[in-house]
């Protein structure tokens, strides 16, 4: 019976050497346009009214492969149009632009075609809004302006599809969406 106890408290004690290893912290990793990169709810707005009625949709803005700090890439979606544009981005002062990008998902025929992008005064704000849970998160603002090209083919979408509501028509030869929105959480209380 000695013999056993022995034993077990041998094993028990090359078990306890072994598990005892020590691992190096996980070293994390983040994509050189951190943390303008990331995932976003927003609104699209026109003099500050939810005038094309889309709410809060998803807004991914990502690096591109080159995995540069000087360039992002946007992708969004909502039920009219979608789009993925590049824009030179400035990741020390949180920013980014661009002036004529083409748009990428532009061959939809059945939502509204936007084939430029000229984005104005992109800005992210490290931890400056709260979500629905209260959690702190980073915001994410832009100036998305349309061109008379723009602005001719949202205003023929809108003639060939009457039956959509709110029905909007831009009198104005250009205009400017204001995109803004909070980065996504994880939470499902915070999801839009």
């Amino acid at each position: 019976m000695k013999n056993i106890i022995k034993y077990i408290l041998f094993i028990v004690l090359i078990f306890s050497m072994v598990s005892c290893e020590t691992m190096k912290d996980y070293d994390e990793q983040y994509a050189a346009t951190y943390p303008i990169s990331g995932e976003w709810w927003v609104r699209y707005t026109i003099n500050g009214k939810d005038t094309l009625a889309l709410g809060y949709t998803k807004l991914i803005t990502t690096n591109t492969t080159a995995n540069v700090a000087s360039e992002i890439l946007a992708i969004g979606k909502t039920r009219l149009f979608n789009y993925n544009f590049k824009s030179g981005s400035d990741v020390a002062a949180l920013t980014f632009s661009v002036t004529n990008s083409a748009n990428t998902n532009a061959s939809d025929a059945a939502l509204i075609n936007f084939p430029k992008f000229t984005v104005a005064n992109g800005k992210v704000i490290l931890k400056s809004a709260k979500a629905n849970s209260g959690t702190l998160c980073d915001s994410i603002n832009f100036e998305w302006k349309l061109d008379a090209a723009a602005v001719d083919s949202v205003n023929k979408y809108y003639a060939n599809h009457t039956e959509l509501l709110p029905h909007i028509h831009f009198t104005n030869p250009t205009e400017t969406i204001v995109v803004s929105g909070i980065r996504r959480t994880g939470f499902s209380i915070d999801d839009h």
